[in-house]
């Protein structure tokens, strides 16, 4: 046990940087600020929904020619094909999905066995499983519920809520509820420890309030100005629900989203009941991991957990104005229009966040549809949650491994149900600039929350070469501030006021990369020695 216990908390500490490492539109819906102040207003022209790549189509022509899924057979055919074949069966011993089209379960169907012992069958409305950051989704959705009730705006700064707390903040800019919803609070990145996972019943979980402000980080960026992947924005969003409702969280959760769809085995609290369902999962070596809990005992930005069934029930009153089955209202049209669209993105192209999703797993292979998406990734678990909010279909998956199967299927599904067009990045008449214009993005980027450096090299007229410790690219121009690799995937960069270049965004696609100093000694968190910093040119060139 002593071993197990040593094993989970060094894997934690890996994966808890990746908590939702997973896997734009008009102007926000409340947003209140002037247009020239306001750094939406950059996404305002898009789709209401922020097709993440395409140039606006005669929409009855193009839905005519993409019929999406429609039969359950077919939609149930087609995962068990997926779902049989030997690269995905390697990838996770247990899966649960659903599917969802236009107020109708499609698909609710469970892959391989709760454990390698008993060699149950996964059972899509019995066998739980930790959904991670894809808890983030019910988080907001609480936000905006007080939104409606007009208990909360959403440019509140966030101190009306702390109880006389005061955030470090240098900036003239306030930290907004907005901001938290999208993940632009400028605040230095906190992530869960260690000591937030607990393997022994006799661990004592620390309340949320305490994990708030026992961590509170500073704020080190303009709000607003920049995106960054933020499970404390996350976690501080529950602890205002907390705060604003008088309830603790999880029975507010339980109370006003749970309870009402009717989702009976979801929880952001591990009972008894759903661990004695929870799925096995395993570390490399194939050994169980052990069952964990958390400190504090609920995390808003992660913790819950469900069946695929129960999720279905979510997606199902999501697309469907915000109804559940009963016709229950949780969410209002304009709420849920907030958070079905994007209201920050470094491009029209590239969409960074709606209030509580995020851009697609891979936004080369939406096929031109409007998508919103999260992923979640915890120890032991990665699921994702997909949207398409204009032709109300929905799917969720989640399976007891930290591995890419979700991307797998996402692609397969965009190309069997919408393969008749293809994202296309940039206008089709752009003309690529010169090497002289081009160099102004030469630098080195630093991701704002990851370890990650990358070099940016001009690599000839309307081309750059993009390189970091693991791989290297060459890049295709096409739009001012928009390039393409040889995949297809797609590079943003993002300019200050002056026409400087200050951020980044591509190998993470949770994350801008800021532009570092010509001197890489004048950044603090970068030694000389960085492996991107002592990369010979020949590689690079």
């Amino acid at each position: 046990m002593n071993k197990n216990k040593k094993r989970t908390r060094r894997a934690s500490g890996i994966l808890t940087v990746l908590l939702t490492l997973s896997l734009a539109a008009e102007t926000s819906t409340y947003a209140q600020q002037p247009p020239e102040s306001n750094p939406t207003a950059a996404v305002k022209h898009l789709a209401s929904f922020g097709s993440t790549a395409l140039p606006l189509l005669d929409n009855a022509a193009s839905k005519d020619n993409m019929s999406g899924p429609r039969e359950a057979k077919e939609v149930e055919a087609f995962l068990d094909a997926f779902f049989a074949k030997d690269a995905i069966k390697k990838k996770a011993k247990a899966v649960t999905v659903s599917v969802v089209q236009d107020g109708k379960v499609l698909a609710s169907k469970g892959y391989g066995v709760t454990d390698q012992t008993s060699k149950s069958p996964v059972d899509a409305t019995q066998t739980t499983f930790r959904i991670a950051s894809v808890s983030k989704v019910f988080t907001a959705v609480a936000v905006m519920q007080l939104v409606d009730q007009g208990e909360i705006s959403l440019q509140d700064n966030i101190e009306k809520y702390l109880d006389g707390y005061k955030v470090t903040n240098s900036f003239d800019t306030p930290v907004t509820i907005e901001n938290l919803l999208t993940h632009t609070t400028g605040f230095e990145v906190r992530e869960p420890t260690d000591a937030s996972y607990l393997t022994d019943a006799s661990q004592k979980p620390i309340s949320l309030k305490e994990s708030i402000f026992d961590q509170f980080p500073p704020v080190v960026r303009k709000p607003g100005t920049s995106y960054m992947y933020d499970n404390f924005a996350s976690r501080l969003q529950g602890y205002i629900v907390q705060q604003v409702s008088g309830e603790p969280f999880g029975s507010y959760m339980q109370k006003h989203l749970l309870g009402p769809l009717g989702m009976t085995s979801s929880s952001f609290r591990l009972t008894k009941e759903l661990a004695r369902r929870l799925v096995t999962s395993y570390d490399v070596a194939s050994s169980a991991i052990p069952v964990y809990d958390f400190s504090p005992s609920e995390w808003p930005e992660g913790s819950m957990i469900s069946t695929a069934s129960d999720m279905a029930l979510f997606m199902k009153a999501f697309l469907n104005d915000g109804r559940a089955a009963d016709g229950t209202v949780i969410l209002s049209p304009k709420s849920l229009k907030a958070m079905s669209t994007y209201h920050i993105a470094i491009h029209p192209d590239l969409p960074d966040m709606t209030y509580g999703f995020e851009s697609p797993v891979d936004p080369s292979k939406t096929n031109g549809e409007d998508v919103i998406s999260k992923g979640g990734d915890i120890l032991g678990f990665s699921s994702l949650l997909w949207l398409l909010p204009d032709r109300k279909v929905g799917v969720f998956v989640s399976y007891n491994a930290n591995q890419d199967l979700r991307d797998d299927l996402f692609i397969a599904f965009m190309d069997h149900y919408y393969a008749s067009r293809k994202s296309i990045f940039g206008p089709e008449d752009f003309k690529p600039q010169s090497e002289d214009v081009l160099a102004k993005f030469e630098g080195l980027y630093s991701d704002l929350r990851i370890k990650l450096l990358t070099r940016v090299e001009v690599g000839g007229d309307g081309t750059l070469i993009v390189s970091d410790v693991s791989a290297r690219h060459q890049l295709k121009q096409v739009d001012d501030l928009l390039f393409v690799d040889e995949q297809g995937k797609p590079l943003a960069f993002k300019t200050e006021a002056d026409g400087r270049i200050i951020y980044m965004k591509y190998s993470n696609l949770f994350s801008y990369a800021a532009k570092m100093p010509d001197d890489p000694a004048g950044f603090p968190d970068v030694s000389a020695d960085h492996p991107i910093i002592r990369m010979p040119a020949t590689y690079l060139a």
